[in-house]
């Protein structure tokens, strides 16, 4: 290769990657997205989860909190689960290089690059495999500018998967024409399974599938499978030893996902309506929908219509397109038929954006369209131009006929000006040998103006959120966080009254009780809704105060609010600041001494009045009834408007008349019990019900916002009262139905929390945070009858050592962690050792030998015989 051929070819390469950068450039331009405006590419999950996970991600890398361990997401927990699912994705670690409040404009950057990388690959194996072109930069850009990505832009933990999907191929491509060439292949593989277990596992069932393909193509008869038997045991070997080298991660974190993902869903459905698929191949079809809309396979009308052409291609030969048809189909069935499709997806149904390997399809597309160009067939080309425009019109018809959601008028002539620019830069011999330069250029730039019209449009369908919002709460939030820290150095809880999102914990890497991931425990959600805070299955919210029981056995030491006083009377410690700092006298320590009865009593006894659950772990605590709480004598219950029933467990009511306003009314007795001189008890109120639904709180006349909601289903703190009252507490649906199981009401006596609080900690603790994992202090225990407790999750992967002894563990309340000491002053030291760690890193290094001495062997193999030794 001369000089200037070199340069030229390192051009394209360069312009692979630049071309999408630049194409994307044009999309933030237009939608004001950073640097170009306000506007950032965080939506939904990205927005109210991502962005906080990258922001703890720089208090591993760059302060005491590691991979191992969290206290950051409920009451604390394994993080080798969530690591491995959102952290190892190697692009994320481009935003350690900004500081937390630019971290949705590094965003921006990560999805740039990710683009820009994705086209470098897919162009990097188009050229490996038929020959370096500028014209494959249609087909690169083409995969950098899918659907998938169009919609799933905010995916960030898929990003280094999508980039190394092509290498992979190209890597099995090699391994077929080659067994001894394998190396690509498992290196590729090992990267994939690392950056992502979930998205990995989705690529060893396609690899699998792939390589079924290539070998179908391949043979001639059955009996020729014998031909290939060494390619198999390669092909089988290397899969393996990839998926083994990275067990160090992956082991951990499949132990860590145990109760996590333990439901089974399979459900024999159809997920959608497969005349409708192929909608999604039209320009702009994505309308918003990312819980239950269509697989996007989306991938740029020319890539469509040259495959069109591919199946019509008389030059490839039949076997190949018969195959390739059944390929394509099978991948269509597998996205139809949920029992398939929820095999890709590790036999859970996910939760949100559906067919997370949707762009294996576009990546068929894309690849047999290319395959088509390269063997392009001249003859009959007008026939089958004119063959691909009735079928786009009648199906075009049809979609507007049957009144698709997501295609109309505009989006069909859309598609139709883009067809017929590339039918005719076709007949100007734009796809035929050796065509002008300016005509390859204007095919594509048209093919870029689309695909970037696409992405402009997708994108213009979410949210986008400001930069400028989210960095004000940031600084405000961040500088009330800081002055606690600041103040305060030992190991406590905070938490807070403002929501944006259940994340703040990890955003301000603090110790909270709020959590939103898909790796994290059910079991600790359904403790934390016991104690009467929000869950809703997928997530528990502290959300508003609570008790102060609650918050003194949680040890909520601090407590952040957007008001001026807290219904809990904590002390303030903030008050020059936008968001107010509160210090909870009260709160116990995370570690401490109680009484063992607490090892005997278990969460799932009990039902869903959460004053008694705390009652009870108060009165275990101590070993004596420390009467918390007294329950509010309901003088009546008024249902008005409603016409109520009997259902299975719980009370249906019915508006009788619609048009008018609906309420169960309750009526409570004040209650006697004073916290201070002119200070009643506090009241406070829960409600049980079968579902969520849309029903009004009121107290009087005042409205107190939504209840039994998404967000909001927890203990309401009704405040404070006049002795001698009649309180009233209503509620209203806003629709014309409801149903109540039950509707608790309880005072609680803030003088006999601060005598239980006072009691506890009468036996003097410590604990210091070393690391997240690794946690070192003393506890002083008065009698035999106590033990050592500690408000975090039980989990057999701690390690406890009392004066340098091994100390048993066991579960207290059936979620939280204790073990003996014995009498006296003792020095405790905890580590955190996730299950399979040790196994998985023995089991990665063995692999990662059998491996090396694999390829070894395999390149002993390709060494020409020694003719002495030969005998010849």
């Amino acid at each position: 290769m001369n000089e200037q051929k070199r340069v030229s070819t390192k051009l394209t390469y360069f312009a692979a990657f630049l071309l999408p950068v630049l194409m994307l450039g044009v999309v933030y331009l237009l939608h004001g997205i950073y640097p170009f405006g306000d506007h950032t590419v965080m939506t939904g999950d990205a927005r109210f989860q991502f962005v906080d996970y990258l922001s703890y991600l720089k208090s591993i890398v760059f302060g005491n909190n590691d991979f191992r361990y969290s206290f950051s997401k409920n009451l604390g927990g394994n993080m080798k689960g969530f690591s491995a699912y959102y952290y190892m994705s190697m692009l994320n670690f481009i935003t350690l290089l900004f500081p937390s409040e630019f971290i949705p404009a590094a965003q921006g950057l990560v999805l740039a690059v990710t683009m820009g990388l994705c086209s470098l690959t897919f162009f990097t194996m188009l050229g490996s495999l038929h020959g370096i072109s500028r014209i494959n930069l249609i087909f690169s850009i083409a995969y950098a500018f899918m659907g998938f990505i169009a919609v799933y832009f905010q995916l960030s933990m898929y990003f280094t998967n999508l980039v190394v999907f092509p290498l992979i191929m190209l890597g099995l491509f090699r391994l077929i024409s080659d067994h001894r060439n394998c190396l690509l292949y498992a290196v590729t593989l090992f990267i994939a399974v690392l950056s992502n277990y979930y998205s990995g596992f989705m690529i060893c069932i396609f690899c699998l599938l792939m390589f079924i393909y290539k070998i179908a193509l391949e043979l001639g008869t059955i009996r020729d499978l014998r031909k290939y038997t060494k390619t198999i045991v390669v092909f089988a070997c290397s899969s393996v030893l990839s998926v083994a080298m990275s067990a160090f991660n992956l082991l951990p974190a499949l132990l860590s996902l145990e109760d996590e993902k333990n439901v089974i869903s399979i459900g024999f459905y159809r997920t959608f309506s497969l005349s409708r698929l192929f909608s999604k191949l039209y320009v702009a079809s994505f309308k918003g929908n990312m819980s239950t809309g269509m697989p996007n396979i989306y991938c740029g009308v020319l890539v469509v219509f040259l495959l069109y052409l591919y199946f019509l291609n008389s030059r490839i030969p039949k076997k190949e397109r018969v195959l390739s048809a059944v390929f394509i189909v099978f991948l269509m069935i597998n996205l139809y038929f949920n029992p398939l499709n929820v095999i890709w997806h590790g036999l859970n149904q996910p939760i949100g954006f559906p067919y997370r390997y949707s762009y294996m399809l576009s990546f068929l597309f894309i690849y047999f369209a290319y395959r088509g160009f390269k063997e392009r067939d001249g003859s009959r080309r007008i026939i089958k131009a004119i063959g691909f425009v009735i079928i786009y019109v009648l199906y075009s018809a049809f979609l507007l006929v049957g009144g698709n959601e997501t295609i109309g008028l505009k989006e069909i002539i859309i598609t139709a000006f883009f067809l017929a620019a590339y039918m005719l830069l076709s007949e100007l011999q734009v796809l035929r040998e050796r065509a002008p330069l300016w005509m390859l250029f204007a095919l594509l730039l048209v093919s870029a103006v689309e695909l970037s019209y696409n992405m402009y449009d997708s994108m213009g369908q979410v949210e986008l959120a400001s930069l400028a919002e989210y960095r004000e709460y940031v600084d405000d939030m961040g500088a009330t966080v800081e002055e606690i820290k600041q103040g305060d150095k030992s190991f406590y809880r905070m938490e807070k009254d403002v929501r944006r999102t259940h994340n703040d914990a990890m955003q301000f890497d603090y110790a909270g009780l709020s959590h939103f991931s898909s790796s994290e425990k059910k079991d600790k959600m359904k403790f934390l809704g016991k104690l009467g805070l929000r869950n809703n299955g997928n997530w528990a919210f502290y959300g508003e105060p609570s008790t102060m029981l609650l918050d003194c056995l949680m040890g909520v030491r601090h407590f952040v609010s957007q008001f001026h006083t807290t219904p809990n009377n904590y002390t303030k410690i903030i008050q020059d600041k936008v968001y107010k700092g509160y210090v909870n006298e009260s709160a116990l320590p995370i570690m401490f001494a109680g009484n063992r009865e607490i090892t005997e009593l278990d969460y799932r006894e009990f039902g869903n009045d959460p004053f008694e659950f705390q009652q009870a772990i108060a009165d275990s605590l101590a070993g004596r009834d420390t009467a918390v709480f007294s329950e509010a004598e309901i003088l009546s219950t008024q249902v008005v408007n409603l016409k109520e029933s009997d259902e299975d467990g719980y009370r249906h009511y019915e508006k009788e008349e619609p048009d008018k306003d609906a309420c169960i009314l309750y009526s409570i007795k004040t209650g006697d019990i004073m916290n201070g001189p002119d200070e009643p008890a506090c009241l406070y109120a829960y409600f049980d019900a079968p579902d969520i639904q849309d029903v009004t709180l009121y107290r009087y006349d005042t409205d107190m916002g939504p209840y039994f909601g998404v967000y909001r289903w927890n203990i309401v703190n009704l405040e404070t009262h006049t002795v001698g009252d009649t309180y009233e507490i209503s509620l209203h649906p806003k629709g014309s139905e409801m149903d109540i199981k039950d509707a608790y009401f309880y005072y609680e006596d803030r003088n006999a929390v601060k005598d239980f609080s006072r009691e506890i900690t009468g036996n003097p603790s410590e604990l210091e945070k070393i690391t997240s994992s690794h946690l070192r202090g003393s506890i002083y225990i008065a009698n035999e009858e106590q033990c050592a407790v500690l408000s975090i999750p039980y989990d057999e992967a701690w390690k406890i050592t009392v004066d340098g002894e091994p100390a048993e563990i066991k579960p207290a309340a059936g979620m939280l962690l204790s073990f003996e000491t014995g009498v006296g002053n003792h020095e405790i030291d905890m580590r955190y050792i996730p299950k399979g760690m040790y196994a998985g890193t023995v089991i990665s290094v063995a692999a990662l030998i059998l491996f090396g001495l694999g390829i070894v062997c395999l390149k002993q193999s390709c060494k020409p015989v020694d003719s002495q030794s030969s005998g010849l």
